[in-house]
């Protein structure tokens, strides 16, 4: 997996960037990997202990608490999230984090299912064209077809066919 996309962000997971509209935001490297692990697991309860065992291996000596809520806030400021009117991170008390917003994720160098959906119409469009261009228009034949019949129709009732 190698894009995060949620909101007007997205994280590079192999590049380590948070960007907001293709601008590179500034977060350190453990708000960065705790963002990651909220955004993979979007929708879900992760809880403290889970952050610090993915985050901090268990040889590390650190204020945890106090290390995960500097991290929570770096990345609340990097998103611009009010933890009391979240849009990304909301706050489970005495539990953990959940992330709020749908991730797409997308891989390196694939296309957007939409740029997919626009060059199969566009082919489609090309396609109808030459045909157009080669046969003429379905309708514009049948009409064709139909008022040569009415001609016909009105000649033999006239007496001329």
């Amino acid at each position: 997996m190698a894009l995060l996309r949620f909101g007007e962000f997205e994280l590079d997971v192999n590049g380590g960037q948070l960007r907001k509209g293709g601008v590179q935001v500034k977060l350190p490297p453990q708000p960065l990997q705790a963002l990651q692990l909220l955004a993979e697991n979007a929708g879900e309860l992760l809880t403290r202990e889970k952050l610090q065992k993915e985050i901090w291996s268990d040889g590390t000596f650190v204020d945890f608490d106090r290390n995960l809520n500097v991290c929570m806030a770096q990345i609340r400021a990097a998103l611009n999230d009010d933890p009391d009117a979240p849009r990304f991170i909301q706050t489970v008390p005495r539990r953990g984090y959940r992330f709020l917003p749908h991730v797409d994720r997308v891989m390196a160098g694939a296309f957007p299912i939409r740029w997919i959906w626009l060059a199969a119409i566009a082919a489609a469009g090309a396609v109808l064209a030459v045909y157009v261009a080669r046969h003429g228009s379905p309708s514009a034949r049948g009409t064709r077809d139909a008022c040569g019949a009415a001609v016909r129709e009105f000649e033999w009732w006239a007496g001329g066919g």
